[in-house]
């Protein structure tokens, strides 16, 4: 295939880049960029080419990659998980190269797109391990575990199966403030629930006490009590603190937090 001057355009899933790349090979289309369709660019002097999602289209990429290297199809979508800016074209040439050449060339680390696919996938991986860590579930009122994360690439599903065997028989819900989307859990399925802007849970972490079970209320308090207990004041090393836990994971923490249990916030 040779590089064309089309610009191809798909809808931000991933379902639909992998729908896009059927359709590159099936027309022999080497696009001269890719771009979700919201950030569409307008060019009079471009010619653009808008892919629809077909999950069948999409599957049969899936598994050829899957099949040629597990390793790679996984790279694949953790990177684009990432949503960063041109990781379109960087995944399109990754895919490209592996179809192409013989062996595992996934590990070629000597090519430039294979190393920077490695890095990004890296990056993903801790986000997603930290996720694991600082994840905070409170448990509500009627009985639901919820928990809301802001995490800096989009990696809840990559988090889900923990908490879903954790929480197997549970109600649960687990939300990413930052994309306004998550999963819910009736004990039985799992759902994908969006919300709108004004959706409380979009504020903050942690919900009012008027939300919260008198279980959760108690332990929380009990645990702020007792690091309170423990802490130190002439030790106290906010710099230190931040250098072994970045502070924008603080917010998780509920004994880095200067809300009163017993108010209504």
């Amino acid at each position: 295939m040779k590089k064309s001057s089309v610009i191809m355009t798909y809808d931000g899933s991933f379902e639909g880049f992998l729908s896009l790349i059927y359709e590159s090979y099936t027309k022999k289309i080497v696009p001269e960029d890719i771009f979700p369709l919201e950030e569409k660019q307008q060019d009079i002097f471009a010619t653009y080419e808008e892919v629809h999602t077909d999950e069948k289209k999409a599957r049969r990429v899936w598994e050829g990659l899957y099949k040629k290297t597990a390793w790679g199809a996984r790279s694949v979508y953790m990177v684009f998980l990432s949503e960063m800016k041109g990781v379109e074209m960087l995944l399109f040439r990754y895919v490209q190269k592996i179809f192409a050449f013989p062996g595992k060339f996934e590990y070629n680390f000597s090519d430039e797109d294979v190393l920077r696919v490695e890095k990004i996938r890296r990056r993903i991986s801790r986000e997603a391990h930290r996720m694991l860590m600082f994840v905070r579930f409170q448990k509500t009122a009627d009985g639901m575990y919820y928990a809301a994360i802001e995490p800096r690439y989009n990696v809840l599903s990559l988090v889900l199966k923990h908490f879903a065997n954790r929480y197997a028989k549970e109600r649960w819900m687990l939300y990413d403030m930052r994309r306004k989307y998550g999963f819910y859990s009736d004990g039985k399925e799992i759902i994908r629930v969006t919300t709108g802007d004004d959706f409380a849970g979009n504020r903050t972490v942690w919900l009012p006490r008027k939300l919260l079970h008198e279980e959760e209320i108690m332990f929380r308090t009990m645990w702020k009590e007792y690091f309170q207990a423990l802490s130190i004041e002439e030790r106290k090393n906010p710099r230190l603190q931040m250098q072994l836990l970045p502070k924008r994971f603080w917010k998780y923490l509920p004994e880095k937090q200067d809300f009163d249990i017993g108010s209504s916030r």
